[in-house]
């Protein structure tokens, strides 16, 4: 949605047929106005800030000189852009704001070396001459190397190179204007404003008669005043001179303690909690609540209304809008939006009154829908900057066997259990969905004339029904399907009661036989999905955590558990772990992939999970090698572990490949064999 987004919807609101309404829920452009317009702000308050310092360093002529400085470069940037069609957006601004204290420095410089020229009674194009030649070099190199520092931020392939490229391209274009209004422009109005002040000064100063244009240059250009000539103070002189000898007297140690700042720094860094993207101080955050895989839409919407009164209860909350069986739409960039068609689930979008306050807000939110409703599961998160992710924290467990990977699925999440920070966890595998299974005597089922598939097709007719015509209603054809009523279709003995057609051809005396008279009914619990990753079963288990609390202290806090629960994988499969950087994703990312082989382990423990664990971020994108998952082997299990969601890989899935991951889920009527000579019992599925 943008500009005139009222217009547009009002017209499509008269429209409408009669009965239905359009309600305009989110517009983007507000944010993005207010967004642009703080940006604006920031770049207005830093350069009144630049000047203000380059005016009580150097005097206000000198000041007034750097300051044209910013303007021009801000517009040569701003043409140099246009031309190579990049967009005014929140990152090439922030780029312009970066700069800022950059593109001065050129400008500084050759003022600075013209003023000194000038009162060594030098004329004003000799100067900026002189000037021009003895700067050229030295400036070309030191904007050069800056240039190149900022180059491969712009030269980031994928994802990365898009999100953060406009940055590092302000940044280079700033630098490049700067140096080049700085040698020409600047130079000419330095030598033509900083020339000849003390001739004028005396002039105006022996006149009889002041105006207030004389009185004021008098104040202006007063000799030994700060504002004229910049602020100077001896003892600060006298104190710098004095410890350039004591530096000059002692250079190793010296050398030792300007290098023992920096050695401190990268040890303190090792114990920093690591977050590449900060939380979004935004006036909205999501809700989702997922009940149980049998769950009816309508009872799904009858806790999604109790919600919804509950959180309109609160003083900051100003409306709320559900999305039931399906995902909210994506009024958020980075949100993944892929859940549809699901009874069980839903997802609101909770606009607030303020952006004050937001994570108490959430934190509060997440502990009373939790009391709530005490058998759903309730993830109440807010936005973040950065790629789109799953879950703040994601171990991926890979592996042939599904009863394995189901189990130390459970007992990873077990653990994350225990993680106070830890507000919900799932995974991909401990959730069934019940099914009704039918034993099937095979001897009942041929000497009825029937087979599993006739059965089986029969079964679902009475079940999910058949379209048994049409009904025309205004210029629409709607089909008419006959089915059980959901009575019956939920009691086991009126399915256990229906009576099945033979099959005619044979024999057309056959009479219908009753469903139990086939076969005994079983409830039972499927996996509801298969998940599947570069054509490997996965265990995805996810842990969501506590608004304000950063994914890295979950991350080490599962690592402790797993070490402590002395965490091993079956035995006699390889063991290997990769550590490495992704370097075609959005930041950095470290995984770990464990694969036990048959002997080997990690010190005394075979197989044990190692002492490395995972500690990065989100690998957008990946396309083979070590890109991603580590090292991928035919068979056994092995382990992925990250921040910030998991690596997006875009290679096959077959035909269930969805956004790099495939879920597949197992077909409603599954049709054994034909029957042998000795008939078995056999299993049919609807």
């Amino acid at each position: 949605m943008g500009y005139g987004n009222e217009g547009r919807t009002g017209w499509l609101s008269r429209s409408l047929p009669q009965g239905v309404s359009l309600d305009l829920i989110f517009d983007q452009s507000r944010y993005v106005e207010a967004r642009i317009g703080t940006l604006m702000m920031n770049l207005l308050f830093g350069a009144a800030l630049v000047v203000g310092v380059a005016l009580v360093a150097m005097g206000w002529r000198s000041a007034l000189v750097v300051g044209f400085a910013l303007p021009l470069t801000v517009f040569a940037v701003l043409g140099l852009m246009s031309v190579m069609g990049v967009a005014i957006h929140q990152m090439s601004v922030t780029g312009l704001i970066i700069a800022l204290g950059l593109l001065i420095d050129n400008a500084v410089v050759v003022v600075d070396e013209i003023q000194v020229e000038l009162s060594q009674g030098e004329p004003p194009l000799p100067a900026v001459t002189k000037t021009v030649k003895y700067l050229q070099v030295p400036l070309l190199a030191s904007t050069l190397t800056t240039v190149l520092t900022f180059l491969p931020i712009y030269l980031l392939p994928g994802p990365a190179g898009e999100f953060v490229g406009s940055i590092a391209l302000s940044v280079i274009l700033s630098l490049i204007s700067s140096l080049a209004i700085s040698l020409t422009v600047i130079a000419a109005l330095a030598g033509r404003m900083l020339a000849n002040s003390g001739a004028q000064y005396q002039r105006i100063s022996q006149q009889t008669q002041f105006s207030l244009v004389d009185r004021l240059a008098l104040v202006l250009m007063k000799p030994g005043s700060w504002w004229y000539q910049g602020f100077s103070s001896p003892r600060l002189g006298r104190a710098y001179r004095w410890s350039l000898g004591r530096v000059t007297a002692q250079p190793w140690l010296t050398v030792g303690a300007t290098l023992a700042i920096p050695l401190i720094g990268f040890i303190a860094a090792g114990t920093l909690d690591e977050q590449f993207f900060p939380l979004v101080n935004r006036d909205q955050f999501q809700i989702e609540l997922e009940f149980a895989s049998p769950t009816a839409i309508s009872q799904t919407r009858e806790a999604v209304l109790a919600a919804r009164d509950r959180l309109l209860k609160h003083g900051e909350v100003q409306d709320v809008h559900w999305f039931i069986g399906q995902s909210a739409p994506k009024f958020y960039y980075n949100l993944t939006g892929s859940r549809q068609n699901q009874a069980q689930y839903a997802q609101a979008m909770v606009q607030l009154k303020s952006e004050q306050n937001v994570e108490a807000i959430v934190q509060e939110f997440q502990t009373e829908l939790n009391e709530l409703f005490p058998s759903a599961r309730v993830v109440v998160q807010q936005l973040q900057q950065g790629p789109p992710y799953d879950a703040p924290v994601e171990m991926r467990i890979y592996g042939p066997d599904i009863a394995t990977l189901r189990g130390l699925g459970i007992q990873v999440r077990e653990m994350l259990t225990t993680i106070p920070d830890v507000v919900q966890v799932r995974d991909n595998l401990t959730e069934g969905l019940p099914k009704l299974g039918l034993t099937v005597d095979n001897e009942q089922v041929q000497q009825a004339g029937l087979t599993n598939t006739a059965l089986a097709q029969q079964l679902e007719a009475y079940s999910e029904g058949i379209t048994g015509g049409a009904i025309l209603e205004s210029t629409e054809n709607l089909p008419v399907r006959v089915r059980l009523t959901n009575a019956d279709r939920a009691s086991l003995e009126q399915l256990a009661s229906l009576d099945l057609r033979p099959d005619p051809s044979p024999s057309p005396d056959r009479a219908f036989r009753p469903t139990s008279a086939l076969g005994e009914f079983e409830l039972l619990s499927e996996f509801a999905s298969i998940a599947r990753r570069n054509e490997q079963r996965v265990n995805t288990v996810q842990a969501y955590i506590t608004a304000g609390v950063l994914p890295d202290q979950v991350l080490t806090a599962l690592q402790e558990k797993l070490e402590a629960n002395n965490f091993e994988l079956p035995p006699g499969v390889p063991l290997r772990v990769w550590r490495g950087i992704c370097r075609t994703q959005f930041c950095r990312g470290e995984f770990a992939a464990v694969h036990s082989p048959a002997g080997a382990g990690d010190g005394d423990r075979p197989g044990a999970l190692p002492g490395f664990f995972s500690s990065g971020g989100y690998c957008g994108g990946g396309g083979g090698g070590l890109s991603g998952d580590g090292v991928i082997f035919p068979q056994g299990v092995w382990v992925a572990a990250g921040l910030y969601g998991h690596c997006r890989h875009h290679g096959p899935g077959g035909h269930c490949h969805q956004r790099g991951r495939s879920s597949c889920s197992r077909p409603l009527t599954k049709t054994p064999e034909p029957a042998r000579a000795t008939p078995k019992p056999s299993r049919t599925w609807w």
